[in-house]
């Protein structure tokens, strides 16, 4: 790692006092700094159970220490410059450590101006009090699977991918490539993907993120009626078999989608409630305010966004799910359940989590998909919407099933409280996705953009960083193509930053080949397959895919501003064994970047001369560094 000349790298050395490790005292003028003990993303243990601390910092300090008491004896740590942004520094050291040592921090700027920090604040000096005491248990370990880190990624809406057996149709099915319709199927089943795991592994996918295939009569399944098979129509549990066989013989990961929160009204305990009220022995799973069970509708109270639901709607749910709707003309919500659902949706019942027996019951259908079905991870939908105990609970129970299972969930904004090594190993990072678009149609400046990133590397542990879904799309969002216009080139440098940038990047199906859509069910249309599938952006992500297999650093290294214009950024990745640069120029101007001894890896219209490297306008380039 980088490291400033006044400490060497990994220095420790023991110590007599460390109530000031500097020879000057304890400057009192306030510095912006950060360590926050209770956060994993300033205090966890490694994955061999040694302690790492990492210190956020304004600019301008030059060095950084911990200072360990362990018994009589005393040591002083070198802290490294992991990160040395443009609004902020990050300081880490790993180090190893006792129950019952104490530790303090300090750090020198550059007018050497000493800091010593204590569980108070900072101090002219370290006193009796001011130390951290380390209690093992209670510092997070971090045992993220390695093998998900900076891994690509590609999300697919099994319905619309590829329809490999039409014998598996439902009735009425839509013709595929027709208009996505909320609740039409257009027969895409797990046959069709695995017949395309070439298209998938020529991408450099891998990991394959599958939306629920549970059984379902919703073509989201994110309302299961049955957790514990693959639904017939995406040609069940064989069909299922035979993918996870493909896969493993390509070298590709598995993930699946589940939701725990809620369940179909066809699902057995919640049928089971529907015809025995509290006599039911799931009663308790589920939180009931009326029984029989109904769903009263209120037409004269119609909100916007819900012209597409009428009566033939009404008595559609009715059929299948045998709960009444009623017709009211009092006060009240357009659609009111009398039992509690996600945001009041019929068709979704929540389970009420706090009952144990139902949080046993959920906690091994995760585990059915980990064991049975052989799934590699779980991506846990609206996983805000449970309490964080609840995900607690659940991470030992997946662990204990498959030791190296990648656990995922989604959140949309900060993410930090999911991310503290107890619940989630990342998180669907739509944070990264609007800094990477708001740059790429000019709505951020470098700057901007550049201060985004290192407050975003800064708020999380690095291995939550490097195993978060870095997207572009899903299927709850608008396709990106269509949220900037159209624009490819946008499209084109918005691939090159997911994929050159610290993070596990996904590719939605389709954006590959310029599918566009926006709200639902827009975003979710089918993929257009024809005799070859290709495009100018497919062979941009299979070289950069190829690129990133070949240097680590792009998979795994460190990440470091170099330069922020309006319309230009570059950045490093980097590791003490390799080097490279990226440089991104949105504008319509040529740009020139000075690299020193470097050669040029990929970028059209890109060349290296004297010790500088030339972009092209709209381009995306990456050059190596030559030690």
């Amino acid at each position: 790692m980088q490291k400033p000349a006044f400490s060497r790298m990994g220095e420790s050395f023991p110590i007599d006092d460390d109530t000031k490790v500097y020879p000057y005292d304890g400057a009192l003028v306030p510095y912006a700094y950060r360590f926050d003990a209770s956060d994993a993303a300033h205090l966890s243990r490694t994955r061999d159970g040694s302690v790492r601390l990492r210190l956020t910092t304004a600019p301008g300090v030059i060095d950084a220490r911990v200072q360990v008491r362990s018994g009589d004896a005393m040591h002083s740590h070198a802290m490294d410059l992991e990160l040395d942004g443009t609004v902020l520094q990050v300081w880490s050291a790993t180090v190893e450590m006792a129950d019952g040592d104490l530790f303090s921090l300090a750090f020198l700027d550059a007018d050497h101006r000493a800091y010593y920090l204590t569980t108070v604040g900072f101090a002219g000096a370290v006193e009796r009090l001011d130390r951290w005491i380390v209690d093992l248990d209670s510092i997070p370990r971090i045992d993220t699977p390695e093998w998900v880190e900076g891994s690509v990624i590609y999300q697919i809406f099994p319905d619309r991918f590829a329809n490999g057996d039409p014998s598996t149709d439902p009735e009425g099915v839509d013709p595929w490539g027709a208009e996505p319709r909320r609740d039409g199927f257009q027969g895409g089943d797990l046959v069709g993907i695995e017949q395309h795991l070439d298209h998938i592994e020529r991408l450099g996918v891998d990991v394959l993120y599958l939306n629920p295939v549970v059984t379902s009569p919703s073509n989201h399944r994110y309302d299961a009626s049955d957790y514990h098979h693959v639904d017939p129509i995406l040609g069940g549990d064989d069909a299922f078999d035979s993918l996870r066989k493909a896969t493993r013989e390509r070298d590709i990961r598995l993930l699946v989608d589940l939701s725990i929160n809620h369940c179909h009204p066809q699902h057995e305990a919640f049928a089971d409630v529907r015809d025995n009220g509290p006599e039911s022995p799931y009663w308790e799973w589920f939180r009931i305010d009326e029984w029989p069970l109904k769903v009263r509708y209120r037409p004269h109270n119609r909100p916007p966004g819900f012209e597409h639901f009428t009566q033939s709607d009404a008595d559609a749910f009715t059929e299948l799910t045998g709960i009444p709707f009623e017709q009211v003309d009092d006060d009240g919500p357009f659609i009111e359940t009398t039992y509690d659902s996600w945001y009041g949706v019929p068709s979704m019942p929540r389970f009420d989590l706090t009952n144990p027996e139902t949080r046993r019951y959920l906690f091994d259908v995760g585990v059915h998909w980990l064991t049975r079905f052989d799934a590699d991870g779980i991506r846990m939908d609206v996983a805000r919407y449970i309490e964080l105990d609840v995900w607690r609970e659940a991470r030992p129970a997946f662990r204990g099933a498959k030791d190296d299972a990648y656990l995922l969930c989604e959140i949309f904004g900060e993410a930090h409280a999911w991310l503290q090594g107890d619940t989630f190993d990342g998180v669907m990072n739509y944070i990264g996705r609007d800094l990477i678009r708001e740059f790429t149609v000019g709505t951020l400046d470098g700057p901007a953009f550049t201060e985004g990133v290192e407050r975003l590397l800064a708020s999380v542990t690095p291995e939550a960083t490097r195993a978060s879904q870095l997207l572009l799309g899903s299927h709850d969002v608008d396709r990106f193509l269509t949220m900037v216009d159209g624009d490819k080139g946008a499209l084109h440098l918005a691939t090159a930053l997911q994929l050159t940038l610290p993070g596990a990047p996904s590719i939605y199906y389709g954006d590959e080949v310029y599918l566009e859509g926006g709200h639902d069910p827009e975003m979710r249309k089918a993929f257009p397959w024809g005799d070859e599938v290709d495009s100018p952006l497919v062979t941009l992500i299979a070289e950069l895919t190829e690129l990133r297999r070949k240097h680590a650093v792009l998979r795994t290294g460190w990440w470091r501003p170099l330069h922020a214009e309006r319309d230009v950024v570059a950045f490093s990745r980097w590791s003490d064994e390799d080097e490279l640069i990226v440089l991104i120029n949105r504008g319509d101007l040529p740009t020139t970047f000075e690299v020193g001894d470097a050669r040029l890896l990929w970028g059209d219209g890109a060349a290296v001369a004297d010790g500088a490297v030339f972009a092209a306008p709209h381009s995306a380039t990456i050059v190596e560094r030559i030690a």
